[in-house]
């Protein structure tokens, strides 16, 4: 009886004992959690300060387009295509200013993108697209990430964001609300089209944004007034 007692004895304390090594182990959990949502907490709001830093310091002409403003993804400043999805044709096309020459690609196609070098880092804060060809299938929704290498794998592209073209055969020009990154690399994916003819030609890009330089320039003159900013 007196051995029984004291094998129970140790039972009731091994039972204890891991119970009380079981709420260590919630309660260091919970901290763990607790802790983890603060760090989160702190990058958002780092975030969203560094983006409204952004936004004082943009250009004015941020969404717009012109041959005026300097583009990144022309020809004849050093940009050029480096891949395509197989069935696109004559990509380079779209790095000059012909209305007569344009990128080929069959809408049939599965994953119709394009990754384009630029000529110089910048943020990107403008992006151009046209499809002047009557008779096609004009892009959609097209999504747009970049990055600051390549090759890189697909997953560490910086999303700028999923964006949406009229149905016209004119420029069409996306602002890009946050930069993220100073890109040398952009991608276009395009996701969707307008009608359903065999071919969704695009006839030109253009990519407009400010470089480290200009950024440093624009820093020291100050941020861009609200009205200015209101007006683009």
């Amino acid at each position: 009886i007196i051995c029984f007692r004291n094998l129970q004895k140790r039972v009731d304390d091994a039972i204890a004992l891991f119970g009380d090594k079981k709420d260590q182990k919630k309660q260091q959990h919970t901290k763990d959690e607790v802790k983890a949502a603060k760090k989160q907490n702190h990058q958002d709001q780092q975030n969203e300060v560094a983006k409204a830093e952004a936004h004082k310091y943009r250009s004015k002409d941020a969404g717009k387009t012109c041959k005026e403003r300097t583009n990144f993804a022309s020809f004849d400043s050093g940009a050029q295509i480096m891949k395509t999805n197989k069935e696109a044709q004559s990509a380079s096309q779209i790095l000059s200013e012909n209305k007569d020459r344009y990128m080929l690609n069959t809408c049939s196609a599965k994953n119709k993108f394009l990754i384009v070098e630029l000529s110089d880092s910048i943020l990107v804060d403008t992006v151009a697209l046209a499809n002047f060809e009557f008779f096609s299938s004009t892009f959609r929704q097209f999504r747009l990430s970049v990055s600051d290498q390549y090759p890189v794998k697909l997953d560490k592209w910086v999303d700028l964001g999923t964006f949406e073209a009229k149905n016209t055969r004119e420029i069409q020009a996306f602002r890009v609300e946050d930069p993220r990154i100073w890109a040398r690399y952009l991608r276009i994916e395009f996701l969707s089209q307008y009608g359903s003819e065999f071919y969704c030609p695009v006839s030109l890009l253009r990519v407009h944004g400010r470089t480290m330089i200009q950024d440093i320039l624009s820093q020291e003159q100050g941020p861009i007034p609200e009205d200015e900013q209101e007006g683009t």
